[in-house]
């Protein structure tokens, strides 16, 4: 599987929704057949792809978010994974 670069730029797929649930989020990928369960860095990932927001922008406004979380630079990589497992199950698609 090949993480995104920082600089890329992701939308959902047609159809794809997510919802919260505390602090874990529900993707529901419909041409697919799947739902995929994500922790709250997951979930936030999936709510701020916009097509518009780079991975390392998703990455930094997290970082901003919550008091405890690591700096963008080490959230970085755990955008980029959860990216590139999305757009494995068909939930994201590099725009």
């Amino acid at each position: 599987m090949n993480s995104p670069e920082a600089s890329a730029i992701y939308r959902r797929c047609e159809g794809v929704s997510v919802s919260r649930f505390g602090s874990e989020g529900l993707v529901v990928v419909p041409k697919q057949a799947m739902q995929l369960v994500l922790n709250e860095i997951g979930a936030r990932t999936m709510e701020l792809v916009d097509g518009r927001r780079s991975v390392e922008d998703i990455a930094r406004e997290i970082a901003g978010e919550y008091a405890d979380a690591p700096p963008a630079e080490e959230l970085l990589g755990d955008v980029r994974e959860v990216l590139a497992d999305l757009a494995q199950n068909g939930a994201v698609e590099a725009s």
